[in-house]
């Protein structure tokens, strides 16, 4: 369960940024910032439930 926590976190924070890195090159296109906002809450929540669960181990 840890490293589907892991994975998961950090596979939803590093699709966030890209679509922030998205937004940057398509201005006009709105909802992709919106999607890279709530990726990187989902990937940070998911991470705080690892460390909550598991620890620093």
């Amino acid at each position: 369960m840890r490293d589907r926590l892991t994975y998961f976190g950090g596979g939803a924070m590093m699709l966030g940024l890209l679509c922030v890195v998205g937004a940057r090159i398509w201005p006009e296109v709105g909802w992709v910032i919106t999607v890279a906002e709530i990726l990187i809450a989902v990937g940070v929540l998911l991470l705080l439930a690892r460390l909550w669960k598991h620890g620093l181990n």
